[in-house]
């Protein structure tokens, strides 16, 4: 457990500070982002990378967005992570949901926004590799 959450086991009634500020009320949550460059299960670079931390909602937010940012850009690049970027993602939108209700609208958007981004590149490259074959 986290160290300044001790006060709750020793029956002192303090609220969980957050790490980077020390705002009241934070809440734990746990983000990640996912690197995948590879087209084959066994044969490439894959890596989540998860960390656990007590922030408030404005850190938390913040994390989310540059998790999801990353796993945007470097998440996609490869046939598995087409299938386990969506998952991890959803991983962080249910624990910042979790740790701030508050939250779970503009983190389900984020998702969504996330996810289109690279269909929309994909699929615009595809209909360019056909243009281009029909024109040969």
């Amino acid at each position: 457990m986290f160290d300044h959450l001790n006060g709750f086991a020793e029956g002192r009634a303090t609220a969980p500070r957050c790490e980077r500020c020390g705002a009241p009320n934070a809440g734990v949550v746990e983000l990640g982002y996912l690197l995948c460059a590879g087209f084959h299960p066994f044969a490439g670079v894959y890596r989540w990378n998860c960390s656990k931390a007590c922030l408030c909602e404005k850190h938390a937010l913040w994390a989310f967005l540059r998790c999801c940012a990353a796993t945007a850009l470097f998440g996609f690049w490869g046939l598995p992570g087409m299938g386990f970027a969506p998952i991890r993602m959803w991983r962080n939108v249910s624990s910042l949901r979790h740790a701030f209700p508050s939250t779970a609208l503009f983190a389900v958007t984020v998702y969504f926004g996330v996810l289109l981004t690279p269909i929309v590149l994909v699929a615009s490259c595809v209909l360019w590799i056909i243009q281009i074959r029909n024109d040969f």
